[in-house]
C-alpha cells in the first residue's frame, strides 16, 4: 500500500508589475502535484491563461490537451499553451508530476522555438536539482532572482528534448515533416498532399506516424504551426498584419484575420494591444 503524500508546493513568484515589464518571460508558478487514482482535473480553454509544462515523476496519468491524448509516466512530459483546454486523470494509485507555468510577452515565442510536441519522453532523467533551484529562486521577489529563474527554465527545457529519444519507427519521418512544415509555413500551397508527395509516402502513412506520436493530424499540425507563428509575430514583433499574414502562409489578409479571430477570439490588432496575451475561448 502506497503511503499517502501531501504536496502543497505551489511557488508563486509574486513578481511586481514593474519587473514584468523588464522580462521577456517569467515563472508564474512551479510545484509538485500528486493526484490519486480516478481523480480528474479539468481546465477549460478560458481558464488556461499560461503556458504549462508537466514532467512525470512517478506513477502514470492520462492527459488530454486540445483533443490530443497520451499516457504520461515517469520522465514523460506534456505541454499546453494559453487557451487550450486540458484534462488530467491519474491511472496509477498515485500520479506525481512537476509543473511550471510561464507568462510574459515572449513566453509563447520562447517555448515554441524549441519545436516540442504536446507529449514526449525526456532526453535525461528528471532534473531534480534544477527544479529545486527553481523553487528557491521563485520564493524571492527581486528582479535579479526572477531573471535567474528564467535562465533555469531554459536549462530545464534543454533537458526535455524528446526528439533525442527514438520511440517508434516513424520518428525520423515525423521529425522531418515537422521541420518541413516550419520551413514552409509561408507557402500558401502547403498541404498534406504536398508533404506526402515530397516525402514519397501516402496520407495513410503520414496519419499513422502522427497517431503513434500522439500528435494531431498533419493537416491540423499545419494550422497549429501557423497559429503558433502568428502568435509569435503578433506579440513579439511590430510587423504589419499584412506581412504577418504572408509569413504565416495566408495570401489573403482578411482570411488570416478571420483565422486569428476564430482561434483567439480577437483580431490580430486587438491581440497586439494586450501586452500579456490572453486567449478567450
Amino acid at each position: 500500500m502506497l503511503k499517502k503524500r501531501a504536496f502543497k508546493n505551489n511557488y508563486i513568484t509574486n513578481i511586481d508589475q514593474a519587473y514584468r515589464e523588464n522580462m521577456p518571460f517569467y515563472v508564474e508558478t512551479t510545484g509538485v502535484q500528486c493526484i490519486k487514482k480516478g481523480q480528474i482535473e479539468k481546465k477549460s480553454a478560458i481558464q488556461s491563461r499560461r503556458i504549462a509544462l508537466g514532467w512525470g515523476i512517478r506513477g502514470a496519468g492520462k492527459v488530454n490537451i486540445g483533443g490530443a491524448e497520451a499516457v504520461v509516466e515517469k520522465n514523460g512530459i506534456f505541454l499546453s499553451y494559453p487557451g487550450e483546454a486540458n484534462r488530467k486523470e491519474a491511472l496509477s494509485e498515485q500520479w506525481e508530476f512537476r509543473w511550471i507555468s510561464l507568462s510574459g510577452p515572449l513566453a509563447c515565442a520562447v517555448v515554441m522555438s524549441y519545436g516540442f510536441p504536446r507529449f514526449m519522453i525526456s532526453y535525461t532523467p528528471y532534473p531534480a536539482e534544477l527544479f529545486a533551484r527553481l523553487d528557491e529562486l521563485c520564493s524571492e521577489k527581486s528582479l535579479f532572482t526572477q531573471r535567474r529563474a528564467a535562465a533555469i527554465v531554459l536549462d530545464i527545457l534543454a533537458h526535455a528534448d524528446g526528439f533525442s529519444i527514438p520511440f517508434s519507427k516513424y520518428e525520423r519521418l515525423v521529425t522531418c515533416v515537422e521541420e518541413y512544415i516550419k520551413q514552409n509555413l509561408g507557402n500558401p500551397d502547403l498541404t498534406v498532399e504536398l508533404i506526402a508527395e515530397y516525402f514519397q509516402v501516402s496520407r495513410v502513412t503520414l496519419n499513422k506516424a502522427y497517431q503513434e506520436h500522439n500528435l494531431p493530424s498533419p493537416g491540423r499540425r499545419i494550422l497549429n504551426q501557423r497559429l503558433n507563428r502568428a502568435r509569435e509575430l503578433i506579440y513579439g514583433t511590430d510587423l504589419p498584419v499584412l506581412e504577418i499574414s504572408r509569413l504565416c502562409g495566408f495570401a489573403d489578409p482578411h482570411t488570416f484575420t478571420r483565422f486569428i479571430k476564430r482561434a483567439l477570439g480577437l483580431s490580430p490588432l486587438q491581440c497586439r494591444k494586450q501586452k500579456i496575451p490572453t486567449f478567450p475561448s
